[in-house]
């Protein structure tokens, strides 16, 4: 019975999260690519913190590639959805990206 509840709550996280990016790319910034560099620049800060803290396994070169590449394009990703989201309404992009 907590998966209705964790399901609906993740409707509702993801809900505010997007009206909070339309608010944020009407009114606070003029180009998407600012929110995205915030996005990139926490989620290397909060790597490093962690590696810091717990350490990484060995990787070897394959899965080292494999992980910034899809680093990039989660960048990339974001990019267009910022774009979008600046454009159209949020309520038509939401849905493609989630």
């Amino acid at each position: 019975m907590t998966w209705i509840v964790l399901s609906i709550y993740a409707a509702f996280v993801y809900a505010v999260g997007s009206i909070v990016d339309k608010f944020v790319l009407s009114k606070l910034v003029d180009k998407p690519i600012v929110p995205v560099i915030v996005v990139g620049i926490t989620g290397f800060v909060l790597s490093v913190s962690i590696y810091f803290i717990h350490g990484f396994g060995v990787l070897s070169t394959p899965q080292t590639l494999l992980g910034i590449l899809g680093g990039m394009f989660f960048i990339l990703i974001t990019f267009f959805y910022f774009k979008a989201a600046k454009i159209e309404e949020i309520s038509r992009v939401a849905p493609l990206f989630f």
